[in-house]
């Protein structure tokens, strides 16, 4: 009796020993995180947990895994953790290329002792993203205010946004100008573009100057190319244009020259009308022609772009002067840029209607240069006009009246000036010397 009493105790001690020895210890994952939490195709992801055990363990491991939404595990990491220490935190990490499909997926760290699936110490999960990859576009890259002259400074305004549905972590862009065919290397910059929420975009300026530039592209034909590469995680996006650092003045010179010559035999024929319509297009070539030449075209449009910034915060829209020849403005969504270019600079207007006043065989030379004054500054305060329309129209509807505010209301304004100034100057004063002529017999029937 007394062994068998013996035997009782000796294996219930023996079953408590083993039962102390392979009870699953005591230990809490207190953190389960991964960077990013939205994995991008081919983005780099690190998966980190820390374990605080409540007592020493030893021959402990964690097991990583990525499990889909019909509960498979489709991918995992196993890491060892040997000894640990009451009270201490210890941290286990994985680092995978993500190739996962496009889904949702749990997050699960399991903390086990012993081999293979072992005792269950503690388990953490969390929610990640898995997406095909970013949708970062460049939607402009323009030259402000190009073609540009021989030397000074010039602007290229480059925008990317992010058309996706996750966040694009801080990247870089890099624009470069190039020459010619075979790409002929001129000047570049690498700016840093900040984190872009979904639909947000960022606008960096580039102010440089074309003083370096190798070739003069009137005197080349050749254009150069400026190019914009924005590399994110998970993928990129490239824009091109072209631009001359000159518009090329030589035609515009010819054409002056041709019609100068056609004017002369005109003159000569006695062929008033048509050497008065020539004479007034080859007077106009050749001041377009001297403007592009001398560069003095970008000091007008930049002249112009300070006006416009002035007077629309003098109205109330606080605007600011970009050189060499653009404004800032605020709209709806944000901010506009407006680059004033040789079309919106009114000079071909005022130097057609100075060609024209100039070579009208009905004024004296005092009239003509009364009527030349009057018509340049009424021309270009119609121009001004004309660009604060296109202003308040974007100030208050926002980029997508642009078309409607440039295309359409500016142009009309600008037309119903320019209608009733010819009127004044040169319609209804011809009426009026016809009209005398008539009733003075001076016209034969």
């Amino acid at each position: 009796m007394k062994f068998k009493i013996t035997l009782i105790v000796l294996m219930l001690t023996i079953s408590l020993m083993l039962g102390t020895a392979f009870a699953a210890k005591s230990g809490t994952i207190t953190s389960l995180t991964s960077s990013p939490s939205v994995f991008v195709t081919g983005d780099q992801v690190s998966v980190s947990c820390i374990l605080l055990p409540n007592e020493a363990i030893s021959n402990s491991h964690v097991l990583f895994e990525i499990i889909n939404s019909a509960g498979t595990t489709v991918k995992s990491y196993d890491t060892p953790l040997f000894n640990t220490q009451a009270g201490q935190t210890y941290t286990r990490t994985w680092d995978f290329t993500n190739d996962l499909p496009a889904g949702t997926y749990t997050l699960k760290a399991t903390w086990l002792q012993g081999q293979g699936q072992g005792s269950v110490i503690s388990t953490e999960t969390t929610t990640v993203q898995s997406t095909a990859g970013h949708n970062g576009v460049i939607t402009e890259l323009t030259p402000v205010g190009a073609p540009y002259s021989t030397s000074g400074p010039i602007q290229f305004r480059i925008v990317t946004t992010n058309n996706g549905p996750t966040t694009i972590p801080a990247s870089s862009t890099t624009a470069t100008i190039t020459y010619g065919s075979n790409n002929e290397f001129v000047s570049d910059v690498t700016y840093n573009v900040p984190s872009l929420a979904p639909g947000e975009s960022y606008t960096y300026l580039w102010n440089t100057s074309n003083e370096g530039f190798p070739y003069n592209s009137f005197t080349s034909g050749i254009s150069y190319t400026v190019g914009a590469v924005w590399t994110y995680p998970g993928g990129s996006d490239t824009k091109y244009t072209t631009f001359t650092s000159v518009p090329s003045p030589w035609f515009i010179v010819a054409l002056a020259g041709i019609l100068m010559a056609v004017a002369a035999i005109a003159h000569h024929k006695r062929w008033w009308l048509s050497f008065y319509l020539t004479g007034a297009v080859a007077f106009m070539s050749a001041i377009v022609a001297i403007f592009l030449i001398t560069g003095y075209d970008v000091k007008i449009m930049g002249l112009e772009a300070q006006n416009i910034a002035n007077i629309a915060t003098f109205l109330g829209i606080p605007s600011s002067y970009l050189a060499p020849n653009a404004f800032l403005f605020p709209d709806p969504t944000g901010w506009s840029i407006f680059g004033i270019g040789f079309e919106c600079s009114s000079i071909i207007e005022i130097s057609v209607l100075i060609g024209l006043l100039l070579l009208y065989p009905g004024y004296d030379w005092k009239r003509k240069t009364k009527y030349a004054a009057i018509g340049i500054v009424v021309t270009y305060g119609a121009n001004l006009i004309r660009m604060m329309s296109i202003v308040y129209i974007v100030n208050i509807f926002g980029k997508s009246s642009l078309y409607f505010a440039h295309a359409i209301v500016g142009k009309l304004i600008f037309f119903a000036f320019i209608i009733v100034l010819y009127w004044y100057l040169l319609t209804r004063p011809t009426l009026s010397i016809i009209k005398k002529n008539i009733k003075g017999g001076k016209f034969d029937y």
